[in-house]
């Protein structure tokens, strides 16, 4: 678990350590990333990942934002404010990457839209 990030982001890595990220101890080398540094101070974004697939095509993807607590589990974010945090900082490195890729939600889901 933990943020997955684009090769196109490898320049930016240093602007999202600003975004007040850690370097994880348990995980050499992988960027973690706090939203919430006020209120979960140990915890960074994580999701649930759901491809839905047709005849071999992608129907349907979404995902359901999650925050990896201190016992390192997730813990699924619902859409309220602290998911629609999760959901910005998403659209934020999504954009960073220079993707064009949108979210929305559909009830606690996020579903990804291209274009």
């Amino acid at each position: 678990m933990g943020l997955f990030v684009p090769a196109r982001l490898e320049d930016k890595v240093e602007q999202l350590k600003e975004h007040r990220s850690f370097e994880d101890p348990e995980v050499s080398g992988v960027l973690s990333v706090q939203p919430y540094p006020a209120l979960y101070s140990y915890r960074s974004l994580t999701m649930i990942a759901k491809c839905v697939i047709n005849d071999g095509k992608i129907a349907h993807l979404s995902y359901i934002p999650c925050f990896v607590n201190e016992k390192k589990q997730p813990e699924v974010l619902k859409n309220d404010e602290k998911g629609q945090q999760a959901l910005e900082f998403m659209e934020k490195i999504t954009k960073m990457a220079g993707l064009n890729t949108r979210y929305e939600w559909e009830g606690d889901e996020i579903i990804v839209l291209s274009h």
